[in-house]
């Protein structure tokens, strides 16, 4: 069940996540489409049900695959040894949250206690 502050909280999300990109023109979520990302951005901490473990394998695959093709783009003189190196640091867990901070957003995770 997403309450009404988590509603907003993950249409916030979704319009920065979207700001200033012509590939998606709305601006707004449909409830199917806010249980998917509430499900993808669930820890099973949390006990819920629902949460992101199905979800988790298929997108850290994405997420290397972005940062392969983000690697490939602005550094295609790079050993191959060290565009992995790069993807690692990129796709790492702490890097993740670092930047997380920096942006200075609440975090959209659903964690346990």
């Amino acid at each position: 069940m997403i309450t009404p502050q988590r509603e907003q909280q993950l249409q916030e999300l979704w319009r920065q996540l979207v700001s200033g990109s012509s590939a998606n023109n709305t601006s707004e979520l449909c409830w199917e489409q806010l249980e998917h990302l509430d499900e993808a951005l669930t820890h099973t901490s949390t006990g819920l049900a629902r949460h992101h473990e199905q979800l988790e394998f298929l997108g850290d695959a994405v997420l290397r695959l972005a940062a392969s093709d983000f690697i490939e783009s602005e550094h295609p003189q790079l050993p191959v040894g060290e565009r992995s190196a790069l993807r690692a640091q990129l796709v790492s867990d702490h890097w993740l949250a670092d930047l997380e901070g920096r942006i200075g957003s609440e975090s959209p995770l659903n964690l346990g206690a």
